[in-house]
């Protein structure tokens, strides 16, 4: 039987990471045959304690260097590579020595500013490279490039050891050529996400509501765009009286990050309005209860980009309020650019809301979307059938 291994990022509070294994985890198990197979699956980082400990010792060194500052910061990054290996060794080889193929299932790691994923992808990668085990990153997001920055640097090395073969994004794939030498590695995919209507037992009933979801206040300032909380919570507010001005009934939703949910009792408490769940979602606490409560509004408008994908798959017209470049990409990928709305836009209301009815009129292309996912199950296909000696459900 071979082992097939999943990398998911789940030990976190969004549950859009939890979302993106699962969907993959379905496709996976959808391609594979079950009785000559074993999918499992490993965390990017053995618990959360280790990886506050690594983004804590790595934090100082996330900047940009050059000249003899570069050698000497590498070296730092070195020694604490090597701090931390023991620790990490055993975690993989309870995990992946016996494994035939490992696949990161996706989300936004490919990046080096706040989250440095660099460092765990460089302990699995280079554990697969000395055991030679093949290796494919399946709709990952890739968040920037600097050549000057040890992170990104580290990240370009791994991407393009011998062991990685394919590396498909869900986003920026002008970008990934940036890290990937050879080209013929790298593809544009669909998120995993896509798959949530197929993946997802929905019992939620439609209501007319519009759904208004939240974001923590600090994200523009922390990806370098002056919008401060007070601005974002301003800008909801308007928005909300918008929506009110043209009858649309409302509710503010949140993707189970606390201090999101935050947001969500700020603009209500501007607003004069109690904390109850006429106005507020309860905040969701698994990935049925996440997708079932954006499956119940009629439209949403959204900063989250799984709110925006998981509503995609299940039909739902979205409005997205873009604070990093994958959110732009996204509406660029599926022909809807201009649902995905700048700060300086999301600042007029009345914009935002005919964004909405144009959404609620021409939802989604479908031809688009059924031929991103075509492409994610093709590229899964092809790297699985590439790699393991086994008959895959619906292979040549």
């Amino acid at each position: 039987m071979k082992k097939v291994v999943l990398v998911k990022y789940t030990n976190t509070n969004k549950l859009g990471d939890k979302v993106i294994f699962e969907t993959t985890k379905m496709l996976v198990d959808n391609i594979c045959n079950a009785e000559r197979t074993l999918v499992s699956d490993i965390e990017l980082y053995p618990n959360k304690k280790l990886k506050d400990e690594i983004n804590q010792r790595f934090r100082f060194i996330n900047k940009e260097y050059k000249g003899i500052l570069l050698l000497i910061y590498s070296l730092f990054w070195i020694i604490k590579y090597i701090f931390f290996k023991k620790q990490i060794q055993r975690y993989l080889n309870s995990k992946l020595s016996d494994a035939d193929v490992v696949i990161f299932c996706g989300g936004g790691i490919v990046k080096y500013n706040f989250e440095f994923f660099s460092i765990p992808i460089s302990y699995i990668i280079n554990f697969c490279e000395k055991k030679k085990i093949p290796v494919m990153l399946n709709a990952v997001g890739i968040e920037g490039y600097n050549d000057k920055n040890i992170h990104c640097k580290i990240l370009k090395y791994f991407l393009n050891k011998n062991c990685v073969k394919l590396i498909t994004t869900r986003d920026d794939i002008k970008t990934l050529g940036l890290y990937v030498s050879d080209k013929n590695k790298i593809d544009l995919v669909g998120d995993s996400a896509l798959w949530s209507k197929e993946k997802y037992p929905i019992t939620s009933n439609k209501e007319d509501l519009v759904g208004v979801g939240v974001i923590r206040g600090k994200i523009f300032s922390d990806y370098g765009v002056n919008f401060s909380e007070d601005e974002i919570v301003n800008a909801y507010v308007r928005i909300i009286k918008e929506l009110e001005n043209k009858n649309y009934k409302w509710q503010i939703f949140c993707n189970g990050i606390p201090n999101d949910y935050k947001l969500g009792i700020a603009i209500l408490e501007k607003m004069g309005l109690p904390v109850s769940e006429e106005y507020l979602a309860l905040r969701p606490k698994t990935t049925l209860e996440f997708v079932d409560l954006i499956n119940k509004y009629k439209a949403i408008i959204c900063a989250r980009m799984h709110a925006n994908i998981i509503a995609t798959s299940l039909n739902i017209p979205s409005v997205g309020l873009i604070w990093n470049k994958k959110i732009e990409l996204y509406g660029e990928i599926i022909n809807k650019a201009n649902r995905f709305i700048k700060k300086d836009d999301f600042k007029n209301p009345e914009f935002v809301v005919v964004q909405l009815e144009e959404a609620l009129k021409n939802k989604y292309d479908e031809d688009i979307i059924r031929k991103l996912k075509e492409k994610t199950v093709e590229k899964l296909s092809s790297f699985l059938a590439n790699s393991i000696d086994i008959n895959l459900r619906g292979s040549k």
